[in-house]
């Protein structure tokens, strides 16, 4: 009798396990479906941006004929930026266009540094600000614009630069800009390349993501006679928006973003012109590119919550694929992303809960294929771009195989910024290097 519940009881334990598996198979098979779906909407929201990469290929970018001088100011949003200032307008004082069409503007903000005595050093006639309430590079640009109309200067300009303080400018920058400017486009985007892609695998990762947007984005865009995109400094616009807009009223996170979604939905044309290089000092560190990739996927979020629906109701328009690939690039794969994040945690939970173990097969499996493809991709591009790159070969064949790793951070990164509160944060700039330092004198 005693042996006979022993073996009832036996089985009711050994049967726990299996029970308790059994009643997980159908949310597992929820958990896989819901995967395969969001993962199929991935690939297919940046698909078309592989194909992208085929065209450098069999088109030369566009080129623009040359037109006469027009007279722009040059705008630099400085944070405590000394070290890093004076090269940038060195490479503007040596621009191959004439000195009396170019003024170079710096934006001291909230300077602690001697970046305004520096900047006036070099010939840059400075903005002071002081506001420690309205932070950020919008709200700066913002105060310049309205100071400047208050000198009665902003008339003076037909169009604005917007240059950070660590770039760096080709010697015919501005006059490439010019002419693609004069073209017809109101907006006016250019070629980002690194300053520092040796400086470790996220400085190379960075570097290689903004060549893959110039080179494979941008200039097949303005190709194809569709939008290009705004990203954050190296643009020129018509001092008409600012009269506009009675300003800079863009503030969000990714001001640059912003920008370009709005202007676009008012039916500015924006181009690109693959001939005006200048070069980009990215992080070093990966906590600093993880806070710098957090207010971005942050900023991104904004967008999407204040802009998204306008501009999804603009898709079924004559310009639909304007409006199709800039949604997909703004939000389309950061959304993906954060629910992408979302289940993946959700399932990994209830598996530890339930089965008491996380079934990792198939997540092995679609790491390593998408690692291959990122790879890939990374292979391509640096070979297409291994003259233009300004490193050595180890770091240039290393950057191949970290380039995935660093798009893989991106997933955690945009399930962390959807629940953090993230304010804008000056990044440190210390590759204080001239152009010919950075170039080698080519």
């Amino acid at each position: 009798m005693k042996s006979a519940k022993r073996s009832a009881t036996t089985r009711r334990t050994t049967d726990l396990p299996i029970v308790a598996h059994a009643k997980g198979v159908p949310v597992l098979a929820v958990f896989s479906c819901i995967n395969l779906i969001l993962s199929l909407l991935f690939f297919l929201a940046v698909s078309y941006k592989f194909i992208f990469l085929l065209f450098p290929l069999f088109q030369k970018p566009k080129s623009f004929e040359k037109a006469r001088a027009k007279r722009y100011a040059i705008v630099i949003p400085a944070r405590n930026e000394e070290g890093v200032i004076g090269h940038l307008l060195d490479s503007i004082r040596e621009q191959d266009y004439p000195k009396e069409c170019l003024d170079a503007y710096v934006i001291a903000d909230n300077c602690t540094d001697s970046t305004a005595e520096t900047a006036e050093r070099h010939g840059a006639k400075v903005y002071r600000r002081t506001d420690k309430h309205l932070v950020g590079k919008g709200y700066a640009l913002d105060s310049f614009f309205h100071w400047l109309k208050s000198e009665q200067s902003l008339h003076t300009y037909e169009g604005f630069f917007i240059i950070d303080a660590d770039n760096l400018l080709s010697t015919d920058y501005v006059s490439c800009m010019n002419d693609a400017f004069c073209s017809g486009y109101d907006i006016v985007t250019s070629r980002r390349n690194s300053k520092n892609f040796g400086s470790g695998w996220v400085a190379s990762a960075n570097s290689l993501w903004f060549l893959w947007e110039s080179t494979f984005l941008n200039s097949v865009r303005c190709q194809l006679g569709t939008c290009c995109a705004v990203s954050g400094t190296g643009f020129l616009f018509s001092a008409e928006i600012i009269e506009e807009n009675g300003g800079w009223p863009y503030h969000l996170l990714t001001e640059d973003i912003e920008f370009t979604v709005c202007e676009r939905m008012k039916g500015k044309q924006i181009g690109y012109c693959a001939k005006a290089e200048f070069f980009d000092e990215q992080p070093v560190s990966f906590a600093q590119s993880f806070r710098q990739r957090t207010r971005w996927a942050k900023g991104i979020l904004q967008i999407f919550f204040r802009y998204g629906l306008a501009m999804i109701r603009r898709i079924p328009s004559s310009d639909w694929f304007s409006f199709l690939d800039l949604s997909l690039t703004v939000f389309g794969t950061t959304l993906l992303s954060v629910v992408m994040s979302a289940v993946s945690l959700a399932s990994g939970i209830y598996q530890l809960a339930v089965l008491g173990h996380v079934e990792t097969g198939m997540l092995f499996l679609s790491t390593i294929f998408t690692y291959l493809i990122f790879a890939s991709a990374a292979a391509y591009v640096v070979s297409f771009e291994w003259k233009s790159i300004h490193a050595s070969r180890k770091a240039k064949i290393l950057s191949v195989f970290t380039f995935p790793i660093f798009m893989f951070s991106y997933l955690p990164i945009a399930l962390y910024a959807f629940f953090t509160k993230v304010e804008w944060k000056p990044i440190c700039h210390g590759e204080c290097k001239s152009l010919s330092q950075v170039t080698g004198g080519r």
